[in-house]
C-alpha cells in the first residue's frame, strides 16, 4: 500500500532546509510547514507581502534541496524521496528503519527536544519582576556560537589559539589549539570522539611492516579521459564497460 500512497507531512517543526531534506529522505512527497507560513504572514502584516514571503520561503527551500541532492548525485526529488541516504547517529533501531552502527551514547533525543521546545514556548506572562528577555525565545546557538547554546567545533577560544599561534609562531600554542580540535572524548562533536581504542595486541615491529613506497604502488586514482569516462591510473589491466 505504501508504494501506491503519497505521503504529505503537515508539521510546524520544519523551518529550514535540513528539516525538509530529512522528511523527504524518509518518504515525504510533500511538506506543509504551516507554522513557518503563518509566521511569515504575521510578520508581513499584509496579504501581498505575505505571498512574497511564502514565495521566498519556497525558493529558498527549493534551492537548498537542489544543493543537497546535487552533492549526492541525485537529479530528481522523487529519487531522493525515501532514499534514506543519511544516518541517524545515536538513535535506537526502534525509531528508524535505517540507523547508524554508532550506539546511543547520551540520552538526548526526540523526547527531550520536544520537552525543551514546550518549556521554551509555554513561558509565563511578563510582570514587573520578570527579568529582561525572560519571555523571549532562546536563540539556541545552532548557527552562531552562544555561551549556553549548542556545542561548536569553532569556539572563540579555539580561534584565538589558532590566530595567536600563527602570528607568534609558538608551537606550544598550536599544540593547545590542536588538542582542542582533535580531542573530542569529552564534547563528542565527532564520530571519532565516540570511539575508544582497544589494543589488539603488542605493537608490530617496523621491520616487519611493508614500506610506504611499496604500498602506494597499489593505489589507484580516477582521471577523466577524452571520451568523458573515468580511467584509473597505475592499473595493470582495465577494460571499458
Amino acid at each position: 500500500m505504501r508504494t501506491r500512497v503519497g505521503l504529505v507531512v503537515e508539521t510546524g517543526a520544519a523551518r529550514e532546509t535540513h528539516h525538509f531534506a530529512l522528511l523527504a529522505g524518509y518518504g515525504a512527497e510533500a511538506v506543509h510547514p504551516y507554522l513557518a507560513l503563518e509566521t511569515l504572514q504575521q510578520m508581513a502584516g499584509d496579504a501581498e507581502k505575505g505571498r512574497e514571503g511564502d514565495q521566498a520561503l519556497h525558493q529558498g527551500v527549493g534551492k537548498g534541496l537542489l544543493k543537497v541532492m546535487s552533492k549526492m548525485g541525485i537529479s530528481t526529488y522523487m529519487s531522493y524521496t525515501g532514499a534514506q541516504i543519511f544516518e541517524a547517529v545515536g538513535l535506537q533501531k526502534k525509531w528508524w528503519t535505517s540507523t547508524s552502527p554508532v550506539p546511543r551514547r547520551r540520552s538526548k533525543g526526540s523526547a527531550s527536544s520536544r520537552s525543551w521546545k514546550k518549556r521554551s514556548a509555554c513561558t509565563s506572562r511578563p510582570s514587573a519582576t520578570t527579568p529582561v528577555l525572560a519571555t523571549m525565545l532562546d536563540a539556541g546557538g545552532e548557527y552562531a556560537y552562544r555561551v549556553r547554546g549548542e556545542e561548536h567545533m569553532w569556539t572563540p577560544d579555539v580561534i584565538a589559539k589558532l590566530q595567536h599561534s600563527t602570528r607568534t609562531g609558538k608551537y606550544e600554542t598550536y599544540k593547545e589549539y590542536a588538542t582542542l580540535i582533535n580531542d573530542q572524548t569529552r564534547r563528542h562533536m565527532t564520530l571519532r570522539g565516540l570511539f575508544e581504542i582497544k589494543p589488539a595486541g603488542p605493537a608490530v615491529p617496523l621491520d616487519e611492516v611493508e614500506p610506504a613506497k611499496e604500498i602506494v604502488k597499489r593505489f589507484t586514482t580516477g582521471a577523466p579521459c577524452r571520451s568523458g569516462r573515468f580511467r584509473p591510473k597505475r592499473t595493470a589491466r582495465w577494460r571499458s564497460p
